[in-house]
Formats: structure tokens, sequence, C-alpha cells
């Protein structure tokens, strides 16, 4: 019995020695070229950059009006606050108007900052005008409404919305101006911008909407209304009219032409506007671009 128990001890002991013979180095995990502890390691691959899509330069005329996919887009327009705006969320909704067409507009989606932080616009209030839009673009100088601006964005087609990331200042493109007569103005296509010229004159009842009020051009056929932006009292800003009280008297009118002169009713003036037509066919300016008094 003794003798079988030193047989088991010894070959235990053998077995012992020989597992300590054949140890793996330090450094070695039992396969050759494998370090210790990473032999079932992933290895690390490096960061797979996300492609960027460069923005589309395209017209407000040529943005999808349908389909889920959003789309950067880059697009010449002018920048005005239109019938109604509406504020939240810290943005303000205004419209970019296509400088081809003023009567294509899409909603354009502007941040709120009243510091004039850059690609921003003032907040509005409830009686805004046209005078009260003010945004900064992209290097801190500031638009007014009527001026071009190249908006770069997210164009949002379930909403018809272009959510504007960068604005900068932009130029108007060159467009045929149609030198024509008031009289000649239901043979002229709408959309068309003509030069016109009359004599100015107040509306009986004077009407103001989204930034612009009526008065009229006064020719020998039927007066003409045209659409002309609201300035503010004392403010020489080219092409705009001071704001008039409900019970205002012709005299107090007050329109600053191009090389920003007075003009007062009764003055001849030549206008350039966008031709605009109601469903009856009777021709009309909206907005009127450039007011030039004549005779000096």
């Amino acid at each position: 019995m003794r003798r079988i128990l030193g047989l088991v001890l010894v070959t235990v002991l053998a077995a012992a020695a020989c597992a300590e013979a054949f140890e793996p180095p330090p450094g070695d995990a039992g396969s050759v070229g494998i370090p210790r502890g990473t032999a079932s390691a992933t290895p690390e691959l490096p960061p797979v950059a996300t492609p960027t899509r460069t923005p589309a330069v395209v017209d407000v005329a040529d943005l999808p009006e349908e389909g889920d996919e959003v789309l950067p887009v880059r697009v010449l327009g002018w920048i005005e606050p239109g019938g109604s705006v509406v504020c939240r969320a810290g943005s303000c909704y205004v419209d970019l108007r296509d400088p081809r067409d003023p009567r294509r507009y899409v909603t354009l989606e502007v941040a709120v900052d009243a510091g004039g932080a850059p690609n921003t616009m003032h907040p509005l209030g409830s009686d805004f005008t046209d005078a009260d839009l003010v945004v900064t673009t992209a290097d801190g100088s500031t638009l007014r409404s009527g001026d071009h601006a190249w908006v770069t964005g997210t164009w949002m087609p379930d909403g018809d919305t272009l959510v504007a990331e960068s604005i900068e200042r932009g130029a108007a493109p060159k467009i045929k101006i149609v030198e024509t007569t008031i009289a000649r103005l239901k043979s002229k296509k709408a959309g068309t911008l003509v030069r016109v010229s009359g004599r100015l004159d107040t509306p009986f009842l004077l009407s103001c909407y989204g930034g612009t009020c009526n008065l009229y051009l006064a020719s020998a056929a039927k007066p003409l209304r045209i659409e002309v932006r609201l300035g503010r009292k004392g403010e020489a800003r080219p092409n705009t009219m001071w704001p008039l009280k409900d019970n205002f008297r012709a005299g107090s009118l007050r329109v600053i032409d191009a090389k920003k002169r007075t003009t007062r009713a009764g003055d001849r003036v030549v206008v350039e506007g966008w031709l605009v037509k109601t469903d009856d066919g009777t021709p009309y300016l909206d907005p009127v671009v450039k007011i030039t008094r004549r005779g000096s």
C-alpha cells in the first residue's frame, strides 16, 4: 500500500515538473505572436466620417413642393414680413420672395435675437410695419425689408419652410423693366416689372396691410393703385412712405423717393413695381420697388 502511494506521489510531482518546464514565457499567451491578454481583442477602427451634402443653389420657384426629404439649399430672394408674422419657440416666420416674380414666395424661419446676433432677426410686435424688420447677416451687417439676401439652410418640403442657417447680403438680379402707360397695363402680363408715371395721390380710404399702404397714381386713365412700403416717420429710407393717421389729409403725405427726396401728393413721379392683377383683371403694382420724383 505504501508502495502504491509512493508511485502516485512520484507521478504527480513529475507531471507538475513537466508543466513548469513548458510554461509560456512572460508576454506570451500560448500562441506565437499574440500578446498576452489581447488574443481575442477586436482591432479598433477609425471613425467613419458622415458625408455632408453641399447646398444646391436653386430658385424659389424650383423648391420642391412635395416629398419627405429635407434638402440643404442656397436661395436668393428678398425678405419681407408678409401679411402676418408668427413668432414662437425662438423663431419668426417671414416671407422670402422670388426676385424674378414676387408673386412666388416661401416661408422663411429665422431665429430671433434682440441683440442682433449673426443670422437672426429682431422680434416683431403685433403692430409691425416693414420698417420694423431688421435681419442681421452672417458678417454682422443689417438687412431691411425688401433687401435681397442669399439664404443657406434646410428646405422642409412638408411645411414649405426654409430654415435659415446662414444669411448673406445679395444683389438683385438683372430683370428687364417694361416701360409703359397706366392705360396699357391691362395688356401686360402679371408678374412683369413695369415702369409708369403719373401724379402721386392719396386714396379716399387708406388701407395698410403687411407693411405696405395703398396710394394711387393719377393720370388721364383710371387711377392706378400702388402698394408702397411703410417706413418710420422722420426716416429718409428710399422708396418708402411715412405712416398716416386715420384722419389724414392729403397734405400730410410724405413719400421718400429713390434719391431720398421728399415727395408729396400732386407731385409727378416715375414708379417701378411688379404688376399684379385682380380676379377681374384690374392691374395694380405690388410692391413698388422704386419711386423717382420728376422735374428735379
